[in-house]
């Protein structure tokens, strides 16, 4: 309802202005029009600023709100907001109640239908007077609009202004915004699951249902022992002697009637929706659980509370994924997953509820879906189904990637916090000063639980094992967990949702200040040493430096030796939380963790979880941990029921066992044939090849990329485009190890590569194709990226920077222009395109930002990540991965944007979806990300604009981030090399710098970067300087020079491609020369590996 609630109060402004604005020499009616005819972001972007904050939150404006939306009568010390709506407005007031009882349903279900299907393609306003000029509309619009009760406008006005500032305080900082809001962690996730965004969070305590203990209602009234906070619902305005306006503009006030009208015909659509299924259900979220009703309609799904105070309503197309989850031990809960990577935690009460759910919603086949298994199927057999081990075992996912598999198929919830994702201690030293992570000896022994490490320890635990005897409690090993909402609440701490359900919990105070997070080495310690300590460490150990930092400056105290809790203390050996986080990643990939972590796998997730092997190992814990011990549903006494789930919710869940044998080990490094250690740790093996370019009529290089499809695209600046045949890895007939093969010089279908690329359907392209284009001549200067875009499918390729401003796909076959499109009031100078090529966006001169969907023709061929996955279904199957890498981002953008689904003959750019504005600057350099929704501009002076792909909206604007080329990692880094201070940044997505390094008199000017796809390393290419250019190799965050490869050049360095798998590197010069840096080793050994895997069956 955001639409149609900002414009109303743009409205309401309006018409109040002379009481807002008392000293406003000049007329803003203007001003307030331009707005409400702006884009959604702007109109936000101005709401959202602290000024007309104070200003939407006054009296004047809330109580109109309510007495236009509900047609209450007024008292009469507010009478003067009646009379200041017009002449007639009483009357007009009475008819609008007359027409409501003359209104039946099916005019209000024609009026719905008018609303989504006529008023199309034009503003917000003239929908509006356009749904007033029909009378029938008029009638339902009025009854909608008394559809409210006064109570329930207020709360969602005011809910509407949390959730303005929530959405515009993103990466904001504390002594920026103020301290009524708290920084969070926002429940977005990244394709890998990671939770690396901060959001801003409204701090309300309540009487709240949690999963622990109940709260102390006598501390409710308690405030945090924080800086003096400033509620900005208090309003000075209260005492503004309300005057009628001097003169009533019928326009505007037919702006507020239309908007009124269309905010409650937005409230009411769901009164035409069909339920299909309703039950009772719980919403479990971190910090509350929410007892109500959810309901499946034909169209959308909802969850009310009880209260009906909060409601959820899913669209069924923005259904991703939903997967079992148990709840208290028992099965009866689903995860929702969605388009948007958020996720929604259910319980049912029953398995048999879940059951119905589920088929439900199997039955209505949601567009976007997909059932990734049967409802009735275990855990561990959908790890079997799946394909994820076998891809850790080769090395192409990472060890945390693996770990965050497993701990979602086996049922962990960063939803649930008495059953959260678990990972692994793996260093054990946090006293040196340096961390030697080539050393052994740092290392955690993860052939053994946590309980089990120190030898002292585990004699003690071991007699009080051999002691134990009861009739009714097995035996165990130990009595607390390794996993439980008390080990979540006690590691976040410093940051919301987890600080206000800490607080809450010891009744409107902190514990004690020996007992909070304060020091890792002391954690790490206890750890090791205590006998009632065996808990394990949280995902965000490994990608969240600020759960160690106090960010809201939040009083913890002072412990018994008089040190004030207030950043985590982090080892002598991590510079920053940064660092720390960066050298637990580190360790966590490192060569001896991916020898032994299939150990831990067995002890936490494998056969050593339960029986006799857990005897063995001393990884027994305490029966009610595990699931099947107690028979919940089996429980009819309430209070003993509630007395066993407040203690199987206290003392932690082990997951959902998924392996009864040994799990394999992974492969070594060596013996792997991806990644990019390949490239970047092997200091001597990696040589240099300068690919056997012919020497064309145009040979310069403005453009290359390497496409999945075996071909490598070289555009020239003056659109001429090359398209090679090119195989990494696979030796070539000339003995060096990659395949080759010019655009003029091609091999007959007759050879292997002829054969394979045969079999898949793609054809050979014989001769170099020159596209017919007027461009900007600033972009043909010497030097100059040109702004293309190559669709992974090989058959388009897409262009910009035209004179006149347009953007154009051409057929690379052909050389016709499928499609062309204008979006900006400047020529376009800057290009990305999403991996899945679904998603574009684009940077104009005029500072303005675009975001377009790709629509292609229906394709015979699914094309994978490389050549191997092209042949896919020859090869293997690959099912049931569970991460989502960005490839639903286009159908947000589709959903959110109403585009139908068509089927294309040609290739169609739709867009611009939305069009940002702001920047303040002609775009530099522009980098997406959809697997972590963010699309990245900078300029030289404006900064570093920070916007969401799927809302179209800006984050955040950052000028210390000034510069001339830009870079995202997958690992939410983002790199910006300023050319003005030859600098280079390294930011979070937060927008903290993390480090900054100059270049002078290190290395010339860098001129184009790219990252590794496990978002730890930046390849970047210099400019020429006396017959020089190198190619750097930089660690991710720290910087650290990790290669360098110097060659000789008469042309600067235009374009980085890293290949699919990582193991190869090109460079293109802009003289047309192209140089390829890999291990010549992989070679036959990739040979061999592609043809044992099934290659054989295509040749």
């Amino acid at each position: 309802y955001i639409k149609a609630i900002s414009a109303y109060l743009i409205a309401l402004i309006a018409r109040w202005r002379d009481v807002i604005f008392p000293n406003e020499t000049k007329d803003i009616g203007s001003k307030l029009r331009a707005l409400a005819s702006s884009t959604m972001p702007t109109a936000i972007e101005t709401l959202c600023s602290q000024e007309w904050i104070q200003l939407l939150m006054s009296t004047t404006i809330k109580e109109t709100l309510v007495c236009i939306s509900t047609s209450a009568a007024i008292s009469d010390n507010r009478h003067s907001v009646m009379l200041a709506r017009g002449p007639g407005a009483m009357d007009a007031r009475l008819s609008a109640q007359q027409a409501v009882q003359r209104t039946r349903a099916e005019t209000f279900k024609k009026f719905v239908e008018v609303w989504e299907g006529e008023y199309v393609n034009i503003s917000m306003s003239s929908k509006w007077l356009a749904a007033l000029s029909k009378e029938a509309s008029r009638r339902t619009l009025s009854i909608a609009a008394q559809g409210e009760n006064r109570n329930r406008s207020e709360q969602a006005w005011e809910k509407y202004m949390r959730d303005l500032q929530a959405a515009k305080c993103l990466m904001v900082k504390v002594k920026d915004e103020g301290e009524s809001t708290r920084l969070g962690i926002n429940s977005f996730e990244s394709g890998r699951r990671r939770r690396y965004r901060l959001s801003r969070t409204a701090t309300v305590h309540k009487p709240r249902l949690t999963h622990m203990a109940p709260v102390d209602k006598n501390a409710i009234e308690i405030k945090l022992p924080v800086r003096e906070q400033v509620d900005i619902s208090d309003d000075e305005d209260d005492e503004i002697l309300l005057t009628p306006q001097k003169s009533v503009n019928k326009e505007e006030l037919n702006e507020v009637m239309a908007a009124t009208a269309a905010l409650a015909v937005a409230a009411n659509l769901g009164e035409v929706k069909k339920s299909n299924h309703e039950c009772a259900a719980t919403m479990v979220t971190p910090l509350e659980l929410f007892a109500g009703k959810f309901a499946i309609s034909d169209s959308e799904m909802t969850f009310t509370t009880i209260d009906a105070s909060r409601a959820w309503v899913w669209p069924l197309e923005t259904l991703h994924q939903v997967q079992s989850r148990r709840y208290l031990l028992r099965r009866s809960a689903l995860e929702l997953f969605m388009l948007d990577r958020q996720t929604y935690f259910i319980d049912f009460g029953s398995a048999e509820q879940r059951r119905q759910v589920f088929r439900v919603l199997i039955k209505l086949r949601p567009k976007n879906f997909i059932p990734l298994y049967l409802e009735t199927s275990k855990p561990e057999a959908l790890l079997r189904k799946s394909d994820i081990t076998s891809r850790w075992i080769r090395r192409e996912i990472s060890n945390f990637d693996y770990l965050m598999a497993l701990n979602t198929l086996a049922g962990r919830s960063y939803q649930d916090i008495t059953q959260y994702p678990v990972f692994p201690w793996v260093i054990t030293d946090y006293t040196s000063e340096t961390l030697d992570l080539n050393d052994p000896a740092v290392y955690r022994d993860l052939r053994k639980p946590i309980g089990a490490l120190n030898p002292t320890r585990l004699e003690r635990i071991k007699e009080r094992y051999e002691f134990f005897d009861d009739p009714e409690i097995p035996k165990f090993h130990y009595g607390s967990h390794y996993s439980s909402s008390g080990t979540v609440l006690y590691y976040l701490l410093r940051i919301d949702p987890f600080t206000t359900l800490a607080y809450e919990l010891q009744g409107g105070k902190f514990d004690h200040a020996d007992r909070l997070f304060h020091s890792v080495a002391s954690t790490w310690k206890s750890c090791y040493n205590d006998m009632s300590d065996v808990k394990e460490l949280i995902p965000e150990f490994f990608y969240l430096p600020e759960m160690f930092k106090n960010v809201n400056n939040i009083d913890f105290g002072v412990n018994q030796k008089g040190e004030k809790v207030h950043d985590a203390v982090l080892p002598p050996w991590a510079k920053s939380p940064e660092d720390f986080v960066e050298k637990q990643r580190e360790a966590l990939e490192s060569e001896f963790v991916s020898k032994n972590l299939h150990h831990w796998v067995d002890l936490i997730f494998g056969y050593k979880q339960r029986g006799k092997a857990a005897e063995s190992a001393c990884n027994v814990f305490y029966y009610m941990t595990y699931e099947g011990a107690v028979d919940v549903e089996g429980i009819k006494d309430p209070l003993l029921l509630k007395a066993t789930q407040d203690q199987i919710a206290c003392f932690g869940q082990t997951p959902s066992q998924l392996l009864t044998v040994p799990h394999p080990g992974r492969q070594r490094a060596a013996d792997s044939i991806t990644g990019s250690h390949w490239l970047f740790d092997n200091d001597n093996g990696v040589s240099n090849y300068a690919l056997p370019v012919p020497n064309y009529g145009e040979n310069r290089a403005s453009f290359m990329n390497v496409l999945p499809t075996g071909q490598l695209v070289v555009v020239s600046p003056t659109l001429e485009m090359k398209i090679h045949r090119f195989v990494p890895n696979l030796p070539g007939s000339s003995g060096v190890p990659f395949t080759f093969d010019a655009a003029k010089e091609q091999s007959t279908l007759g050879s292997l590569m002829g054969s394979i690329r045969r079999k898949a359907g793609f054809h050979d392209v014989a001769e170099s194709i020159k596209f017919a284009a007027k461009l900007d001549p600033k972009l043909l200067s010497s030097g100059m990226t040109l702004p293309c875009a190559a669709i992974p499918n090989g058959r388009f390729l897409i262009v910009a920077g035209h004179a006149d401003n347009s953007l154009k796909v051409y057929n690379n076959e052909t050389g016709a222009v499928e499609n062309a499109k204008i979006g900006h009031r400047a020529p376009v100078v800057a290009l990305e395109l999403s991996n899945d090529g679904r998603v574009l966006a684009t940077g104009s001169a005029d500072g303005t930002v675009g975001i377009w969907l790709v629509k292609l023709p229906a394709e015979k061929v699914t094309i994978g990540e490389n050549v191997r996955e092209t042949i896919a279904p020859i090869i293997r199957i690959n099912e049931n991965n569970i991460f989502n890498d960005g490839s639903t981002v286009a159908d947000v953008i589709e959903t959110a944007a109403d585009i139908a689904t068509n089927v294309f003959t040609k290739a169609t750019l739709q867009g611009p979806i939305s069009l940002c504005k702001g920047h303040g600057e002609a775009i530099s350099s522009l980098a997406l990300n959809t697997n972590l929704d963010l699309l990245l501009a900078v300029s030289p002076f404006a900064g570093a604009s920070f916007y969401s792909i799927m809302k179209g909206q800006l984050f955040t604007k950052i000028p210390s981030l000034a510069g001339s080329l830009c870079a995202i990692s997958d690992e939410g880094f983002v790199i910006i090399w300023n050319e003005r201070t030859w600098t280079i940044k390294v930011a979070s997505i937060n927008g903290d710098i993390i480090t900054s390094m100059s270049l002078i008199e290190k290395c010339p000017k860098l001129t184009t970067m790219t990252v590794s796809s496990d978002g730890y390393r930046l390849a970047a290419g210099t400019e020429e300087v006396n017959g020089q250019v190198a190619v750097i190799a930089f660690d991710l965050p720290s910087l650290n020079v990790r290669q360098r490869w110097d060659f000789e050049s008469q042309s600067d360095i235009t374009q980085l491609v890293l290949t699919a798998d990582n193991t190869n590197l090109l460079a293109a010069a802009y003289d047309g020369s192209i140089r390829l840096f890999n291990d010549p080793s992989i070679s036959a050994r990739s040979f061999n590996q592609m043809l044992q895997a099934g290659w054989t069956n295509v040749v």
